[in-house]
């Protein structure tokens, strides 16, 4: 029976990733193939430069991202309010 990946905290992942010149993204060590994001669909979820770190070190890897960052955009109020504004036309 496999085990369940461990979890890790934006400011965690800072601390223990590390991407190859390959674009692996690893873990304590460990390759990552896929990062599902629980958290970081607001701008709360990055009150520091450590978070906004982690995120772009996701972002360079190629890992399979899930939610990827397009999905995770287009479901924030601002850019739905944007999007309505300009639909409306006004």
């Amino acid at each position: 029976m496999p085990l369940p990946p461990p979890a890790r905290q934006p400011v965690q992942l800072a601390g223990e990733a590390t991407l190859t010149p390959e674009g692996r993204l690893e873990v304590g060590g460990h390759p990552a193939a896929i990062v599902y994001f629980r958290a970081g669909y607001t701008p709360t979820d990055y009150p520091s430069e450590v978070e906004w770190a982690a995120r772009v070190l996701v972002e360079r890897c190629d890992a399979y991202k899930c939610p990827t960052v397009a999905y995770q955009l287009a479901g924030a109020k601002k850019i739905q309010q944007v999007c309505f504004f300009c639909v409306e036309g006004g």
